[in-house]
């Protein structure tokens, strides 16, 4: 019987791929535990002294977290480790995460791995569900505020804002009469609409105001403020007529019910109800051109080079009493401390009496009375500089 022809032995050669996927599948079951821990030890970020998640690698040969390495840029620029310079931070933003050391973390340290990943995407979830809370100056509806960010708290804390869909962040006004830790309790929440981020990490911010809100908890979170905030909105169109159909009528039976103002200087202004222009209602419609008559008379006996500072900054005048009270509220040089008295304020007629009142002050000052308008737009050129610093208060 004849055997079978036996041909030549061959031996395969495993492609890359293959080898890719065994690689994928090392078996780990022989490595000691020693081992594994000394190796967890070496894939420690030297930053947050935690297993590395997304590392990245700089030019000294140096890795830490992502994240972490952002963070060490709010404080230097210079490697954490051994000094050297170090790249601009949007170097590293785009930079794909080691592969090597991905690829040892999650395959001979999966478990640990996957902690890591979850307790990041549980710490995520935690600052989603609070608002950053920004300590620092007024901000209005609809209003634009240009701000200068240096310090290393908020800078950490608009990357985290620029990594949210919702781009947002609150400002509201400590209270300088309250401690230092006390704020004001409504606020504006602002949306960032241009962020310039500078060589030595410095952040150059332009944003809008989009609606107010009322701060109900406040926390702090790596050295910011966060919180839980209620939002606040004007009564319906429906219910403003009402109220102004309501004071309308009071006409022939007001009766004097304030008493008379005291004089006030352009930094100090009292906080009260606003009393009735000449003991009468008016319509909203009257409130608003009183403002518009004394924003005119200001213009016109001011130097244009003032006037094209401030529409570059604010805008032009809003021809509806919405906008325009929130306008009003960023151009009158009123001290913010006063002036914030408008956030909680629900109806736009309310807020106008408020601002005619502020007028009627000015008029019967002594500074204003000798012909001091271009003093009244230089001082509210100076509280409206187009960038705002931030980082000395709170």
């Amino acid at each position: 019987m004849a055997s079978p022809a036996v041909g030549p032995s061959r031996t395969s050669t495993p492609t890359p791929h293959a080898a890719q996927r065994d690689d994928k599948h090392l078996d780990i079951a022989g490595l000691s535990p020693s081992f594994l821990t000394d190796l967890h030890n070496e894939c420690e970020c030297q930053v947050c002294f935690q297993l590395f998640h997304e590392p990245v690698t700089s030019p000294c040969g140096h890795s830490f977290c992502r994240q972490c390495l952002a963070r060490s840029y709010d404080h230097s620029d210079k490697c954490p480790l051994c000094r050297a310079d170090l790249p601009p931070l949007a170097y590293f933003r785009w930079q794909r995460p080691n592969i090597a050391l991905t690829k040892i973390i999650e395959t001979a340290l999966p478990q640990q791995a996957a902690e890591r990943a979850a307790t990041v995407k549980e710490e995520e979830l935690a600052l989603l569900a609070s608002v950053p809370v920004f300590v620092c100056t007024t901000a209005w509806p609809g209003i634009k505020c240009f701000l200068h960010i240096f310090e290393p708290r908020y800078r950490l804390m608009v990357r985290r804002v620029l990594e949210t869909p919702e781009r947002s962040f609150g400002m509201v006004l400590p209270l300088r009469s309250a401690g230092p830790d006390a704020v004001n309790e409504y606020g504006t929440m602002l949306r960032v609409t241009s962020c310039q981020m500078l060589e030595d990490g410095r952040l150059i911010l332009e944003t809008i105001g989009t609606y107010r809100f009322r701060l109900l908890e406040r926390s702090m979170v790596d050295g910011y403020n966060v919180g839980k905030v209620e939002r606040v909105d004007d009564v319906s169109p429906e219910q403003e007529a009402e109220l102004e159909r309501v004071a309308l009528a009071r006409n022939d039976t007001l009766q004097d019910e304030y008493a008379d103002p005291e004089p006030v200087g352009p930094d100090s202004v009292p906080l009260s109800r606003p009393p009735m222009t000449g003991n009468v209602e008016l319509s909203t419609d009257q409130l608003m051109q009183i403002c518009l008559d004394f924003l005119t008379t200001l213009r016109a006996s001011s130097a244009p080079w003032i006037i094209e500072r401030l529409n570059r900054t604010v805008g032009e005048v809003p021809n509806n009493p919405h906008d325009f009270s929130w306008f009003a509220a960023e151009v009158f040089p009123v001290e913010d401390h006063v002036k914030v008295t408008l956030l909680q304020i629900t109806s736009v007629r309310e807020r106008l009496r408020l601002i005619v009142f502020w007028i009627e002050q000015f008029r019967s000052s002594w500074w204003y009375s000798r012909g001091c308008a271009f003093r009244f737009l230089f001082l509210r050129l100076t509280l409206l500089t187009p960038l705002r610093c931030t980082g000395n208060i709170a």
